[in-house]
């Protein structure tokens, strides 16, 4: 069933599949990156979750393009057997939509995937302006040494 569906991808299969690997590569180097990111200041995830909504995004355009070209092959394929016949251009037609199909399953796997690290890479920085506010609040109630004013005479 797997080779039947990359064979109506036609040559779409092999961009779609390596973004479908980018996708989970960028996902769990981002994970790494937002889990160790607790015990760090700065914020180097950022960019491997944009990736991952770019490739997600990209898979579905590609899906959409390789729709387009199979249809197109698929049309010609259908007028040059000279078939007046419904339902070999329907199947043609519906096997066109394998590629589209992978291109938005890679999306939709990458889009909450985006989105909950996202979520998680914001709650790790409120946290962390959070602790820092409150450290600067107590540094401030609490100076270390009292301030001499000359005006006072003391």
């Amino acid at each position: 069933m797997i080779a039947a569906f990359a064979m109506n991808c036609g040559i779409f299969v092999w961009p779609l599949a390596l973004l479908a690997a980018a996708i989970i590569v960028l996902s769990a180097r981002a994970a790494h990156i937002l889990l160790a990111a607790a015990r760090r200041t700065e914020d180097r995830a950022t960019p491997w979750l944009d990736g991952i909504l770019f490739c997600g995004a990209f898979s579905a355009l590609l899906g959409i393009l390789g729709q387009a070209v199979i249809i197109y092959h698929s049309f010609e394929q259908v007028r040059s057997a000279g078939i007046h016949v419904p339902f070999p251009a329907a199947t043609a037609i519906a096997e066109t939509f394998a590629a589209t199909i992978f291109g938005l399953v890679n999306l939709s796997v990458a889009a909450p995937i985006w989105f909950g690290m996202r979520a998680y890479s914001r709650n790790i920085g409120l946290r962390r302006a959070g602790a820092s506010a409150r450290f600067r609040e107590r540094a401030d109630v609490q100076p270390a040494t009292a301030p001499h004013d000359p005006a006072s005479g003391a």
